[in-house]
């Protein structure tokens, strides 16, 4: 048994605990030009001794960790949104590392994107699991231009659909380990626990935005707090609300215009934030009304998400200036 952030959290590990999630392949029907072996990505998690929890960083308001791509020591951005891992295709080149077959391009809201899938590659997040799985290569140039660290590795989708992630804002560190291995354990803290329900693997939590209830799919890979689709939009804010255009941008780089509303109400749980940021958006995943992002999280000393269970717990609250 690891204790994790001060007794409230833990993980209950024993022995190497393997198991198989579809990768890249399984989940894009016609992915390839040529019809590939079916692969796998084979995750192991650390034990014992050698178990230990992963710092990261907050930069530009994405969540990332040094992780180990063949050895070498790399950026990495979690994303659970991602259909699956994704590798900066100059590394693979620079890096020798051999590529399997040439993808067809996967289409964006903005374009296409194209990509290769490699060769079976080892990825290593220090002192909490190992991988090695085919990945598929894209060009992450824009990415790490938007982030302002060299993006190597996108932790997608199947690095979640069977576990639990613990992250700790406050002290910067993060866990993750089976979803069967999680649970409350001491430190006298009540979590405020938000609904949780999945439609296919998306996790949507039930929220209120100035009173109007929304579902929104929690995503890793979002750095903002709050965003809408235009009809929940138009409930939960208004169209004669003041707001501001800001610029997104899609993976390729192509920046587009959305609307930003400040200092709105959010009620998560039996918790109530204040001054929080609301897009509107209009190219946003089917399931659920918008995303809820790491800003929103992040507000919260600690966040548990069980993935595969569809469950949720916030612990504490971490103040940012101004509030």
């Amino acid at each position: 048994m690891i204790r994790l952030f001060d007794l409230i959290v833990v993980f209950a590990l024993s022995g190497v605990l393997p198991w198989l999630s579809h990768g890249v392949m399984a989940q894009s029907k016609d992915a390839a030009e040529i019809v590939p072996e079916k692969f796998t990505t084979e995750i192991s998690f650390y034990t014992g001794a050698e178990r230990h929890k992963a710092p990261f960083v907050l930069t530009g308001g994405f969540l990332m960790l040094q992780v180990k791509v063949n050895g070498t020591s790399v950026w990495a951005i979690m994303d659970n949104g991602a259909a699956s891992t994704a590798i900066d295709a100059s590394f693979v080149e620079q890096n020798g590392i051999a590529v399997r077959q040439t993808l067809k391009p996967f289409l964006t809201n903005t374009g296409p994107v194209s990509r290769t899938l490699t060769e079976a590659i080892e990825i290593d997040l220090p002192g909490v699991l190992k991988a090695t799985s085919s990945v598929s290569a894209i060009d992450l140039k824009s990415v790490s231009q938007l982030v302002g660290k060299p993006v190597i590795l996108v932790l997608g989708r199947e690095y979640f659909a069977q576990t639990a992630v613990i992250i700790s804002f406050k002290q910067r560190m993060l866990d993750i380990g089976p979803a069967s291995s999680v649970r409350l354990s001491g430190g006298g803290a009540t979590p405020s626990v938000p609904q949780v329900t999945l439609e296919g693997d998306a996790p949507l939590v039930s929220l209120k935005v100035n009173d109007t209830p929304v579902r929104l799919q929690l995503d890793l890979g979002f750095s903002g707090d709050v965003s809408l689709a235009g009809g929940k939009w138009d409930d939960a804010i208004g169209k004669d609300t003041p707001s501001n255009r800001v610029g997104t941008m899609s993976v390729e780089g192509t920046i587009r215009p959305v609307v930003q509303t400040p200092n709105q109400s959010v009620i998560i749980g039996d918790q109530q934030l204040d001054n929080i940021s609301v897009l509107q958006d209009t190219m946003l995943p089917a399931s659920g009304d918008g995303l809820l992002g790491i800003g929103l999280l992040s507000r919260f000393d600690i966040v548990v998400i069980n993935f595969y269970e569809a469950k949720m717990m916030l612990l504490g609250r971490t103040k940012k200036s101004g509030q």
